[in-house]
């Protein structure tokens, strides 16, 4: 019997005469709605779900696309929800008359539409309650056994546990650039798409996956994009639909200890194989956090600064289809990609008067918008949100020793001060990043959702009705803090 299956067949036993447990869920994009399929497909009834999220359930601020152009980067017979069910999706989209195969790379419209399909008709009739509002606060009230989540509405949910599912953090703001009318600085909002289109000229900070969404969407109109970064590349592309050429997987030795030799090492691999870089970078993949977790901490930094810019380009690549349409764009003048930096930009009702240097000389470009597209906050503690200001605060959460995102137990139980394990607050997907690197991708979020959902079922066992669980941590003065 596997695990998951033993789980679940204890769980499915005390379900008779037994109260069911609540999940409140934190943020009701990917990672939560991931969680919360997992939790009713593993308990069977033992739970009950409350996903809560200022805005839609479901596909999330990555999947909530209005853009027909915008592809997976990851084939449909990797996107599945579930480890174990590998063709759920494209199982999915057949049901509902779509030819679907699995090296397709499918519409994150489409994807959003799965997810939320999640919700809709969840496991074994599992109860999930849909909330839409915002969380301001939680108070670990552990001498009534709950968890209380406070909603900026007035409504407070008494949870058994509660998973943090926040997703990305906003861009951090450009220094260079004082907030005006013509600067956006939430790439992610489909709003924002909306607001660029017929646009003549747009200006893009960072040239990553976001970029090249914003260029898809802004030339439908006519816009020239022009994105600039200190490297100037884009990312790469995968290669055309098809099986991959199998590659060796990379065997480290026991001397690779530190940045340096895993350099080497994967410097080798590409050395022996460079016409097949795509595998010597994927079969790293199952070796990514292990290999993480072993750097020093200034090698850890050391990465995030010198390297991580080339693994993204190369690791998190463009769907076939959407790669010959950028290379069309940059050969028609529509999208024009540089080395160069923002020195400063003046914001006017009308437009955005940017000024870059590139190769050590100072020009100034004038746009109609400036698009702050550098990725995700890197700073945990400097991000302005008031849900993650007050679970620092309050101390039931600390950042992680890169400070880009949240300490965690390895099974995403949230450390807070004191490294206390809370046992009964958990967070998955990016906010994991400074301890997993790799934390963003659909299939490490369904690895940690599942982990989530085994340890909650498995926690029946050491419950009593009426009472809180055993090894509860101490509870935090203070209570539930209003922020905003």
């Amino acid at each position: 019997m596997s695990a998951n299956t033993e789980i679940a067949h204890r769980a499915g036993k005390r379900r008779r005469g037994m109260s069911r447990q609540t999940l409140a869920i934190v943020g009701g994009g990917a990672s939560g709605t991931l969680t919360a399929a997992h939790l009713l497909r593993l308990a069977h009834g033992t739970w009950r779900v409350v996903l809560i999220d200022r805005s839609s359930h479901g596909p999330g601020i990555a999947y909530a696309t209005r853009d027909h152009q915008h592809l997976l980067n990851v084939p449909a017979g990797l996107m599945s929800a579930f480890d174990d069910d590998a063709n759920h999706l494209v199982r999915w989209c057949r049901e509902r008359g779509r030819a679907t195969g699995e090296h397709e790379y499918l519409p994150r419209q489409l994807y959003g539409a799965y997810l939320r399909n999640l919700l809709v008709e969840p496991a074994d009739g599992g109860d999930v309650e849909l909330v839409q509002d915002e969380v301001v606060g939680l108070n670990d009230a552990v001498s009534h056994g709950h968890i209380v989540v406070a909603l900026r509405s007035g409504r407070c949910i008494p949870a058994d546990a509660v998973v943090v599912a926040i997703g990305n953090p906003l861009p951090a703001r450009l220094a260079a650039v004082r907030a005006g009318r013509r600067v956006i600085n939430d790439p992610w909002n489909p709003e924002s798409l909306d607001r660029i289109r017929g646009a003549g000229h747009v200006v893009v900070v960072g040239t990553g996956l976001t970029a090249v969404d914003i260029a898809q969407t802004a030339t439908i109109g006519g816009t020239t994009v022009f994105a600039i970064s200190r490297h100037g590349e884009l990312p790469r592309v995968h290669k055309a639909a098809g099986r991959p050429t199998p590659t060796p997987p990379l065997v480290l030795g026991t001397d690779v200890v530190d940045l340096a030799s895993v350099l080497q090492a994967v410097g080798g691999a590409l050395l022996a194989n460079p016409s097949e870089w795509r595998g010597v970078v994927d079969s790293l993949r199952p070796l990514t956090p292990n290999l993480w977790q072993a750097l020093s901490l200034d090698d850890r930094r050391t990465f995030l600064r010198e390297f991580k810019w080339l693994w993204d380009l190369h690791r998190h690549r463009l769907a076939p289809p959407v790669g010959a349409q950028i290379e069309n764009l940059r050969s028609l003048g529509r999208l024009q990609v540089a080395s160069a930096r923002i020195v400063a930009a003046r914001s006017t009702p009308s437009n955005v008067a940017v000024c870059i240097e590139q190769d050590g000389e100072q020009r100034e470009l004038t746009a109609d918008w400036l698009i702050n597209a550098t990725g995700p906050a890197s700073n945990i503690a400097n991000v302005p949100d008031p849900f993650i200001g007050q679970l620092l605060a309050s101390g039931l959460a600390r950042p992680d020793d890169l400070g880009i995102g949240f300490a965690c137990a390895r099974n995403g139980a949230l450390l807070g001060a004191g490294s206390a394990d809370h046992r009964r607050l958990f967070t998955l997907g990016p906010p994991r990043r400074g301890e997993l690197l790799e934390s963003n991708a659909i299939p490490e979020i369904r690895a940690q959702a599942a982990h989530i959902a085994e340890t909650l079922v498995a926690g029946l066992e050491t419950r009593t009705p009426g009472r809180g669980p055993r090894h509860s941590p101490a509870s935090h003065a203070g209570g539930v803090r209003a922020a905003g």
